[in-house]
């Protein structure tokens, strides 16, 4: 995801969106499980990013997780949504089903269409 974040910044919104944890067991001692609060979510994430080194821009599901929800996120997801909107790609659950050559693809026909594949 990154990689693809660098390649394609100056003409492409990425966004990755934190979502609950996949594995809260992992988290003992520190919020024992799920972050309870935003403030929790904030610093996990923040954590996220700095350990993976991505520079990619981050929002934060709400606690009631409405994107995950909306878009079966768990564990992650890769969805591509062009210009009008609408879902261009949806990957597999991860990470096996998270295959960055196939969003790029998806990618490279959204900029060859100026984001319309509609037309």
């Amino acid at each position: 995801m990154e990689n693809l974040y660098v390649s394609y910044k100056d003409r492409v919104e990425f966004f990755l969106v934190y979502i609950s944890e996949a594995h809260p067991k992992r988290l003992k001692g520190e919020f024992d499980g799920q972050p309870k609060n935003i403030e929790q979510r904030s610093i996990l994430a923040t954590r996220c990013v700095s350990e993976l080194k991505l520079s990619l821009p981050v929002l934060m599901d709400t606690m009631d997780g409405v994107a995950e929800k909306a878009y079966k996120g768990r564990p992650d997801r890769m969805c591509l949504v062009d210009i009008d909107g609408k879902v261009a790609y949806y990957s597999k659950r991860g990470p096996k089903g998270f295959k960055p050559n196939e969003a790029e693809v998806v990618i490279k026909k959204l900029l060859a269409y100026e984001a319309h594949l509609s037309n």
